[in-house]
C-alpha cells in the first residue's frame, strides 16, 4: 500500500490501493459520522507523511479541521506513545487518523485503550491496522476503530469464504485473514497467470503478460490498469467488533480506477454517495 513514486517503471506493478482507493471514502466517512475536528498522526517516513498530507487535504477541501499533526520514529518508546495520547486527548478531535506502523501502532492501540478515550465516540481511522494487528494487540481493546481497505475477513462472498477456510485450516482457526495476507495470495496467484503466458522468467514479458490478466479475489475482481500499472480496487470500511472482524459500513458497489499521482480525483466529493455509493 505504499505511495506510487514511479508509475512507469516498465518491471513493477502495483497491487496496493493507491489514496483515492481508501483516503477518500474515508475522510468523507469521519467528517460525516464523527465531526470535523481531526488530529493526524503517524510513524517518520515518506508513507505517512505522504498519506497525512493527502489527509489534510480533503479534511479541509471538505469544511472539516486537522487540529493536531505527530509523527514518531518507528520505534517509538512507550513513554513517547503515551505522551502522544495524552496529547490526543487535550486536543479532543473527533477521530484520529494514524498511519502509525507495526510494533509502535500496537502499543499505540493498547495505550490509547488504556487511557479510556471513548473510541465510539473518537476511534483512531487507520489504512493499515486490520484483523491480524487486532488479533495481537487484543479485540477488546480495539473495538469501535476504523480500517479503510479493499478487504476484510467479513467479506460475503463464496470465493472469500473458500479463501479463509483454506487460510484457517493450513495456519489455525485462531488466525485471522487480514489485507496483508490475502494481498499476498492475490499476488501469488497474478504472477502464476502471468508467467504461464509469458513461458518465461523474462521481466519485460511477465510484465506485459500481467497486464492482460484478470483474477478472481477474495476482494473482489482484479485487473490492472494499463497506463500506470496498478489494480483496480473496490474500496471499503469497516469498524472492528468486540470479536476482532470488522462490521463493513460501507462499499463501493464498483470497483475504483487507481489515481496515484492524484491527477484526476477531486479532492471536494461526497464519496460516500456519489458514483460509488
Amino acid at each position: 500500500m505504499l505511495p506510487t513514486l514511479n508509475s512507469e517503471e516498465p518491471n513493477v506493478l502495483y497491487t496496493g490501493a493507491t489514496l483515492n482507493q481508501n483516503s477518500f471514502a474515508l475522510a468523507d466517512f469521519l467528517l460525516r459520522e464523527y465531526g470535523p475536528r481531526i488530529v493526524v498522526i503517524g510513524s517518520d517516513y515518506v508513507y505517512p507523511r505522504e498519506s497525512n498530507r493527502v489527509m489534510r487535504d480533503l479534511i479541509e477541501s471538505n469544511g472539516g479541521e486537522v487540529v493536531g499533526e505527530h509523527y514518531l520514529p518507528l520505534d517509538a518508546p512507550d513513554e513517547a506513545l503515551k505522551a502522544l495520547v495524552e496529547e490526543i486527548r487535550r486536543l479532543a478531535p473527533d477521530a484520529v487518523f494514524s498511519t502509525v506502523v507495526v510494533q509502535a501502532a500496537e502499543r499505540f492501540y493498547r495505550f490509547y485503550a488504556d487511557a479510556g478515550i471513548d473510541r465510539r465516540r473518537h476511534p483512531i481511522a487507520s489504512l493499515t491496522f486490520a484483523e491480524d494487528q487486532i488479533h495481537v494487540v487484543g479485540p477488546e481493546r480495539c473495538s469501535g476503530h476504523i480500517l479503510a481497505a479493499p478487504y476484510f475477513q467479513t467479506l460475503d462472498t463464496d470465493v472469500n469464504r473458500r479463501f479463509v477456510g483454506a487460510y484457517k485450516a493450513r495456519f489455525g482457526a485462531h488466525r485471522p485473514a487480514s489485507v496483508w495476507s490475502e494481498a499476498t495470495y492475490a499476488q501469488t496467484h497474478l504472477f502464476a497467470l502471468a508467467l504461464a503466458e509469458a513461458g518465461a522468467m523474462e521481466p519485460q514479458r511477465l510484465g506485459q503478460a500481467a497486464l492482460k490478466q484478470t483474477f478472481a479475489a477474495p476482494k473482489g475482481e482484479l485487473m490492472f490498469d494499463p497506463d500506470n500499472r496498478h489494480v483496480w480496487l473496490t474500496p471499503g470500511i469497516g469498524i472492528a467488533r468486540p470479536d476482532g472482524q470488522f462490521d463493513i459500513v460501507w462499499r463501493s458497489k464498483v470497483p475504483v480506477r487507481p489515481d496515484p499521482y492524484l491527477a484526476v480525483s477531486r479532492f471536494e466529493s461526497r464519496w460516500l454517495q456519489d458514483s460509488h455509493a
